[in-house]
């Protein structure tokens, strides 16, 4: 079953989003640490995380970048990182030889996506808390709304997943277990040290092997299961918000319209992202707003033949067709509806 995509218009979620980031100046300063987890493929994509983050922040003098990575990223790839964060990042190295044995079995997902299964360990213990935020996303509300959301005794605050029922009823998790998405989420580093954390991942693993696709974000939900503050959605807006979806949602159309309208994280969720010819996300153009910011910006020639490409693909896609008639008829029944 395909369900249509939420009922909103790109202009009203740019305004919205421009409002949000007007009234971010009237937040409290607070320190807060961001953990990203990438590998040299995904550096720009980081960049452009970083660049949004710090554009719509209150403070963002007060916000403190940490990148897990391998060792492998080059001198050059850390520099940029460090000039986009305005040298608000430290780079902390993963031990990855026990996630060699993790699945890969997604072709745009690297093994980078496990780092974070070691997070509670390369941060300093003086570190409490992060927000982990994956690398293909764009910021669009101050952070400090999102580090201030209580977790209520739990270990890791997380959005509802867009195809969260779907999951559950793969993994066999109970109903009252919403799946999450794994890329923005709460953790209390002091909750998960102190707790066997390797030893309940290696446990979900052998468990569960057989029926895990979405590696470490299935491991995730298995270990926190019943213990997982749940985040107001509009903080992992993904794509199937914009778009129709083939999945079932875990969480409610009431929920999904008002993220949708005023995200606070977009994130670019399947196969298809903005840095693609075919990504269809009517807001996937604010990824090169703030790319174009960073040391990985197009060049003026560059964004000319992005352009046109996106453009012939309007013309040409009838997956393309289909969202924009969807998105003309909306504005059409807003106009009519109005007195």
């Amino acid at each position: 079953m395909i369900h249509p995509r939420i009922p909103t218009l790109p202009e009203e979620v740019l305004a919205n989003i421009a409002a949000q980031k007007a009234r971010a100046q009237d937040t409290v300063p607070q320190t807060i640490h961001v953990v990203l987890a990438i590998d040299e493929t995904y550096a720009p994509h980081a960049a452009v995380t970083i660049a949004s983050a710090l554009d719509h922040a209150g403070h963002p003098e007060r916000l403190n970048f940490h990148i897990l990575e391998d060792g492998s990223l080059s001198d050059t790839t850390r520099k940029n990182l460090s000039t986009t964060a305005r040298n608000q990042l430290i780079f902390l190295p993963v031990n990855t030889e026990a996630l060699t044995e993790l699945p890969l079995n997604r072709a745009y997902i690297s093994r980078a996506t496990y780092y974070r299964l070691a997070m509670h360990k390369a941060l300093p213990k003086a570190i409490q808390k992060i927000i982990y935020i994956d690398s293909d996303t764009v910021v669009t509300d101050a952070l400090e709304h999102l580090w201030s959301t209580p977790l209520n005794g739990y270990p890791i605050g997380a959005c509802p997943d867009e195809g969260g029922l779907t999951q559950s009823a793969r993994l066999g998790l109970p109903s009252e277990h919403l799946y999450f998405n794994a890329g923005v989420a709460i953790f209390d580093l002091d909750a998960i040290r102190a707790m066997d954390f390797e030893t309940a991942l290696a446990t979900a693993y052998e468990t569960h092997k057989e029926r895990i696709t979405l590696q470490d974000q299935d491991l995730l939900n298995l270990v926190f299961c019943g213990q997982t503050q749940s985040l107001p959605l509009r903080w992992n807006a993904g794509t199937r918000l914009y778009l129709p979806s083939e999945v079932e949602a875990a969480y409610t159309p009431e929920e999904a319209l008002e993220a949708a309208n005023a995200p606070g994280i977009l994130h670019f969720t399947d196969r298809r992202k903005p840095w693609m010819l075919k990504d269809l996300n009517p807001l996937g153009h604010l990824y090169w707003t703030y790319r174009n910011q960073t040391p990985w910006a197009e060049t003026a020639l560059q964004t000319a033949i992005r352009r046109l490409k996106k453009a012939l693909r309007h013309r040409l896609s009838s997956s393309q067709k289909a969202i924009d008639a969807d998105i003309v008829a909306r504005a059409k029944y807003d106009s009519d509806a109005l007195p």
